[in-house]
């Protein structure tokens, strides 16, 4: 996330090529994850939502981000 945000960051080019990139279980509507219960990705919705949360929540801990906190759209990215 740091890089993402440094202009100058030396993977410019490769941040730039991922900047739409989503992870396709946080896009899921509610309808979408009833249908995955009982599969084998039951569950990855509840636990990509715990890793962007832990990101945003302990992102502050590095002074980097004390004055610009990790959003969820960023946090969301970084996974």
């Amino acid at each position: 996330i740091a890089m993402n945000r440094d202009a100058n960051s030396v993977f410019r080019g490769w941040l730039d090529d991922l900047r739409e990139a989503r992870l396709p279980v946080l896009e899921l509507t509610p309808r979408q994850r009833r249908v995955l219960k009982g599969t084998t990705v039951d569950g990855a919705y509840d636990e990509m939502l715990r890793n962007r949360n832990l990101i945003r929540e302990t992102a502050g801990n590095f002074t980097f981000f004390q004055k610009a906190p990790v959003g969820k759209a960023e946090a969301s990215w970084a996974i």
